[in-house]
């Protein structure tokens, strides 16, 4: 691995350690509302927590990626796959679910639109 390649990475890196670091602290920031008074709350911030999870989630394992995996071949690999998972599920994939669930639905739009903004990151990584 040549030093731009490792110097790419370590900044890849440390841009998800942000991205992870803003989106906890969003977390962090609604639960203490909701342990105020989550009835309120809830209603406000739901959909803002459900999605700060959910990102949290997706570049955690991106970030893993980079440190298990090390090669840049091999994490550009990982990201065009991802990019193309979540291209698929917005273009072919059901934009709502019939669940008799209103918040299972919810919480499936809420995934699809985390989603456009995954393809944003992939795309410029």
């Amino acid at each position: 691995m040549t030093e731009q390649d490792k110097y790419g990475m370590e900044q890849l890196a440390e841009y998800l350690d942000m991205r992870i670091r803003y989106e906890e602290e969003t977390i962090k920031e609604i639960r203490n509302k909701l342990d105020r008074d989550y009835l309120y709350h809830f209603a406000w911030t739901g959909e803002e927590l459900f999605k700060s999870h959910f990102m949290v989630k997706q570049y955690g394992e991106l970030r893993q990626v980079i440190r298990q995996v090390g090669a840049p071949e091999k994490v550009h690999g990982y990201i065009r796959h991802k990019r193309e998972e979540c291209l698929k599920e917005l273009v072919s994939g059901s934009i709502c679910r019939r669940s008799t669930d209103e918040i299972s639905n919810l919480a499936h739009t809420y995934r699809l639109e985390c989603m456009q903004r995954l393809v944003k990151d992939y795309t410029g990584f």
